[in-house]
Protein backbone atom coordinates (compact mmCIF):
# COMPACT_ATOMS: atom_id res chain seq x y z
CA UNK A 1 0.00 0.00 0.00
CA UNK A 2 2.87 2.39 0.45
CA UNK A 3 3.05 2.86 -3.45
CA UNK A 4 -0.20 3.79 -3.47
CA UNK A 5 0.53 6.48 -0.50
CA UNK A 6 3.61 7.96 -2.46
CA UNK A 7 1.76 8.28 -5.67
CA UNK A 8 -1.13 9.80 -3.69
CA UNK A 9 1.41 12.64 -2.11
CA UNK A 10 2.82 13.17 -5.36
CA UNK A 11 -0.58 13.84 -7.34
CA UNK A 12 -1.24 16.26 -4.32
CA UNK A 13 2.17 18.12 -4.77
CA UNK A 14 1.23 18.36 -8.68
CA UNK A 15 -2.15 19.10 -8.21
CA UNK A 16 -0.88 22.14 -5.91
CA UNK A 17 1.58 23.50 -7.86
CA UNK A 18 -1.19 23.65 -10.85
CA UNK A 19 -3.74 25.45 -8.60
CA UNK A 20 -0.53 28.07 -6.89
CA UNK A 21 0.41 28.57 -11.06
CA UNK A 22 -3.15 28.83 -12.12
CA UNK A 23 -4.43 31.44 -9.12
CA UNK A 24 -1.04 34.22 -9.94
CA UNK A 25 -2.06 34.00 -13.71
CA UNK A 26 -5.48 34.65 -12.70
CA UNK A 27 -3.80 37.46 -10.78
CA UNK A 28 -5.42 36.61 -7.63
CA UNK A 29 -4.15 36.06 -4.19
CA UNK A 30 -4.71 32.81 -1.68
CA UNK A 31 -7.14 35.31 -0.14
CA UNK A 32 -9.37 36.04 -2.87
CA UNK A 33 -9.09 32.67 -4.63
CA UNK A 34 -10.75 30.95 -1.20
CA UNK A 35 -13.11 34.00 -0.67
CA UNK A 36 -14.71 33.48 -4.51
CA UNK A 37 -14.28 29.98 -4.25
CA UNK A 38 -16.55 30.02 -0.79
CA UNK A 39 -13.62 28.00 0.63
CA UNK A 40 -10.85 28.54 3.59
CA UNK A 41 -7.55 30.91 2.91
CA UNK A 42 -5.68 28.14 4.77
CA UNK A 43 -7.07 25.48 3.05
CA UNK A 44 -6.15 26.96 -0.24
CA UNK A 45 -2.50 27.20 1.26
CA UNK A 46 -2.59 23.55 2.06
CA UNK A 47 -4.00 22.26 -1.06
CA UNK A 48 -0.83 24.48 -2.92
CA UNK A 49 1.86 23.16 -0.54
CA UNK A 50 0.42 19.56 -1.30
CA UNK A 51 -0.58 18.61 2.19
CA UNK A 52 -4.10 18.54 1.83
CA UNK A 53 -5.83 15.91 -1.35
CA UNK A 54 -8.69 18.04 -2.91
CA UNK A 55 -12.31 16.73 -3.45
CA UNK A 56 -13.98 16.68 -6.32
CA UNK A 57 -16.30 19.53 -4.95
CA UNK A 58 -12.99 21.53 -4.40
CA UNK A 59 -11.74 21.10 -7.86
CA UNK A 60 -15.30 22.17 -9.16
CA UNK A 61 -15.25 25.55 -6.89
CA UNK A 62 -12.00 26.53 -7.79
CA UNK A 63 -11.63 25.66 -11.40
CA UNK A 64 -14.25 29.01 -12.57
CA UNK A 65 -12.65 31.28 -10.61
CA UNK A 66 -9.75 30.51 -12.31
CA UNK A 67 -11.08 30.70 -15.50
CA UNK A 68 -10.41 27.05 -16.05
CA UNK A 69 -12.86 23.72 -16.30
CA UNK A 70 -11.61 21.14 -13.56
CA UNK A 71 -10.97 18.82 -16.78
CA UNK A 72 -8.30 21.43 -17.78
CA UNK A 73 -7.00 21.25 -14.16
CA UNK A 74 -7.84 17.13 -13.62
CA UNK A 75 -5.61 17.13 -17.29
CA UNK A 76 -2.86 19.43 -16.53
CA UNK A 77 -1.92 17.07 -12.92
CA UNK A 78 -2.23 13.96 -14.86
CA UNK A 79 -0.18 15.11 -17.64
CA UNK A 80 2.59 16.15 -14.95
CA UNK A 81 2.23 12.52 -13.31
CA UNK A 82 4.63 9.74 -13.64
CA UNK A 83 3.28 7.08 -16.16
CA UNK A 84 3.47 3.94 -13.87
CA UNK A 85 3.62 0.65 -15.68
CA UNK A 86 0.74 -1.38 -15.99
CA UNK A 87 -2.04 1.41 -15.14
CA UNK A 88 -3.64 3.53 -17.40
Amino acid sequence: MLGFSMARDRTATVFGAILRESRINAGLTQEKLALEADLDRSYISELENGRKHPSLETILKVAPVLKLTAEAMVARTRSRLPTVQGHS
